[in-house]
């Protein structure tokens, strides 16, 4: 008789052991899904940010003198290769020859360029300290942060 009660005391025990876990387990899903949907919402909230149209240097006195061989980033944008330098954006022919390359004076804001990315047949630019540029493949327009000093955009990806 013993025995069938510890049988069953063990698994009552068992029972009540996998009941509390699944418990557990399913206290943690719905927290994990709580801080998700709280982030969603985070979302969107808007970061304040100005817009800045760019323009490019009218002179001819100027001439700028840059190293633009270490490409930091490359995007395939408009059917030619756009890479991020520390000497600007260097457009790209399918075999690596540089078309052009832009640079503060072609309305940069800055040539150390750091990332780019390719959104809505929009190049993103991301900058070492001057935040983010887009290029639409003839103007450049500036976006920075107006609540923080950092500006740097190290990385990007298309979502």
């Amino acid at each position: 008789m013993r025995s069938k009660r510890a049988k069953l005391l063990v698994g009552c025990l068992a029972i009540a052991m996998i009941g509390a876990g699944s418990i557990w387990m399913i206290s943690i899903r719905n927290a994990a899904l709580r801080t998700l949907e709280h982030e969603r919402t985070r979302d969107n909230e808007v970061i304040p940010f100005e817009r800045i149209e760019l323009r490019p240097y009218g002179g001819s006195d100027v001439k700028l003198i840059q190293n633009a061989a270490a490409v930091r980033g490359l995007a395939v944008f408009r059917d030619s290769y756009f890479g991020a330098t520390g000497g600007g954006l260097v457009k790209l022919s399918s075999d690596g020859k540089a078309l052009r390359r832009y640079t503060v004076l072609d309305g940069l804001p800055e040539s150390d360029l750091t990332a780019v990315a390719v959104y809505h047949d929009t190049l993103f630019i991301g900058t070492r300290s001057k935040g983010l540029v887009t290029f639409d493949g003839e103007h450049f327009v500036a976006y920075r942060w107006t609540d923080r000093r950092p500006q740097a955009i190290t990385s990007m990806v298309a979502s």
